[in-house]
């Protein structure tokens, strides 16, 4: 009897276990896959940041100071707590980003590490007629048929 209810406890024990961990896998995938979603919002965000102020009439130059965006886009109540995210967001568009050129540059007698924004600033060319394809169509018309075509 005592054997019995010792295998009983045992085989509730593994199947709370596995209980326990197959939530903890769900809750730290659900977890992960929140922090891979904020990355990305964030990403944009700079991204967007970046193409506005380059693509403004007024624009010498097509970049601005990392730190300056991160201070339009996080406030500075949440700086500290949202500074990994920053970090992540900012790794995320060095590896990926082929619109964005990381350099150092002196804003106001000041080095700052900057983002050069590299994508198209003009909007995109009106189309121009190319000519005609063909000298005229009674040539083509005339051109006498292939066997496939009778």
């Amino acid at each position: 009897m005592h054997s019995f209810f010792y295998q009983i406890l045992m085989a509730a024990f593994v199947l709370v276990l596995f209980v326990v961990l197959y939530l903890g896998a769900v809750w730290y995938k659900a977890r992960r896959d929140r922090w891979h979603l904020q990355v990305y919002n964030l990403a944009e965000k700079i991204t967007a940041v970046l193409k506005e102020h380059a693509e403004q009439p007024d624009c010498r130059e097509p970049f601005l100071a990392q730190v300056h965006v991160r201070d339009m886009l996080i406030s500075p109540s949440q700086r500290k707590a949202l500074s990994s995210l920053w970090q992540s967001a900012v790794a995320f568009l060095e590896r990926n980003e082929s619109r964005l050129r990381t350099e150092r540059q002196q804003i106001e007698g000041e080095s700052y590490l900057v983002w050069r924004w590299l994508g198209t600033a003009s909007p995109p060319r009106a189309k121009v007629w190319q000519g005609k394809a063909f000298e005229s169509q009674s040539s083509v018309s005339g051109a006498p048929l292939g066997a496939v075509l009778r």
